[in-house]
């Protein structure tokens, strides 16, 4: 799906957390029904299993605080979204089988090299249309160095959100520009409302993605690409 030449990516599918979870099968089925792209993230167990979610921890959806790098795959099947498991990124990529578009966000963790080369095993035989991005420039370096061909992009989010003040004023800095010159930056929907900042990240970026826009959002900056969410989508199929 396309608008004056600005690509759609439904934000971890199309879902609503009620009948339809984020990052599952059946989400990433409603975006292929809307013929959007798709974002999603991909983390590692502890038997280094990809599997598509996005928090750190269990605690959120399932309200146990215990994180996902200390579960092996069987552990996390048992914890599933109205009978649905959590998908493997293997399994995720069969059934999108190159039908949209995909962003793949690699979330940061302890073993950056194992993460991403398995990442990389997968992608390197896909048949579809793929970027990757991360918060964590060091994962977008490596594919800078190991996969150069693999369209990259970095996250920014505002300052005030990273885990420190000063790491987000280093991570809007020109820095990690420099480290893994990314093909493109994916801006928090917030930022560039003032004319300085706003005229510095277009400047920096080839290509800008927007995340995540929902419905009466204003959007600041020239962009290519949104990631969005709209849970109204689920109405026509879900709630006749």
């Amino acid at each position: 799906m396309s608008s004056d030449n600005v690509k759609y990516y439904g934000h971890r599918g199309i879902f609503d957390n009620v009948r339809v979870f984020e990052n599952t099968l059946s989400a990433f089925e409603y975006a292929l029904k809307y013929n959007v792209g798709i974002e999603l993230d991909v983390r590692m167990t502890q038997d280094h299993v990809l599997v598509v979610f996005h928090d750190k921890n269990l605690k959120r959806l399932f309200n146990e605080n215990i994180e996902v790098k200390d579960l092996t795959y069987v552990d996390l099947k048992n914890y599933t979204f109205n009978n649905e498991p959590i998908p493997t990124l293997q399994d995720t990529l069969k059934r999108i089988d190159g039908k949209v578009d995909l962003i793949v966000e690699i979330k940061e963790g302890l073993e950056t090299d194992v993460l991403c080369t398995k990442v990389t095993e997968l992608l390197d035989v896909y048949k579809g249309q793929f970027s990757v991005e991360s918060f964590d420039p060091r994962i977008v370096r490596w594919f800078k160095i190991h996969r150069p061909t693999f369209k990259r992009g970095l996250l920014v989010m505002p300052a005030s959100k990273y885990e420190s003040y000063a790491v987000g004023l280093l991570m809007r800095s020109f820095l990690p520009h420099l480290m893994c010159k990314p093909d493109f930056y994916a801006y928090e929907v917030t930022l560039g409302k003032h004319f300085i900042a706003r005229f510095f990240m277009e400047l920096m970026a080839k290509e800008i993605v927007i995340w995540t826009h929902k419905p009466g959002m204003n959007i600041y900056l020239k962009h290519q690409s949104i990631i969005f969410e709209d849970a109204r989508l689920l109405k026509e199929t879900i709630y006749d």
